[in-house]
């Protein structure tokens, strides 16, 4: 069959219902050769997060935060007010092994079923 242009074009009739951001978890450490801070980090996730939020205002929002879990959960719960206001932290399990720092396979696939167990027991 033919495929048209209007076959790819989407219009949100809805917003999403779970937005899952994740940082941290791409290119090992490269951020900090960039000359990034954590604080930068947690600033630029703070942002995306209300981006994400005005977006989808009835979405619940997952923050990943890679290796820094602990130090950014406290921080985005103080920000955010945690699970009562619809904020997330969840610690997922990845390494960074795969070529240039990037996640394997199996590292991927591993923090793919710790997502979704974690939004089944805390979401759903």
């Amino acid at each position: 069959p033919e495929v048209t242009s209007e076959d790819y074009k989407y219009t949100p009739e809805r917003t999403a219902d779970i937005v899952v951001i994740e940082l941290l978890s791409n290119d090992g450490a490269n951020w900090r050769d960039a000359g990034l801070t954590l604080e930068d980090i947690f600033t630029k996730g703070i942002e995306l997060a209300e981006m994400a939020k005005e977006a989808n205002p009835n979405a619940k929002l997952i923050f990943s935060p890679g290796a820094y879990y602990k130090l950014f959960e406290t921080r985005y719960n103080e920000k955010f007010g945690g699970s009562d206001n619809g904020y997330y932290c969840v610690d997922l399990p990845m390494d960074t092994a795969g070529k240039a720092g990037h996640p394997t396979v199996e590292g991927q696939t591993s923090a793919k079923d710790a997502l979704v167990d974690f939004i089944k027991e805390n979401i759903l």
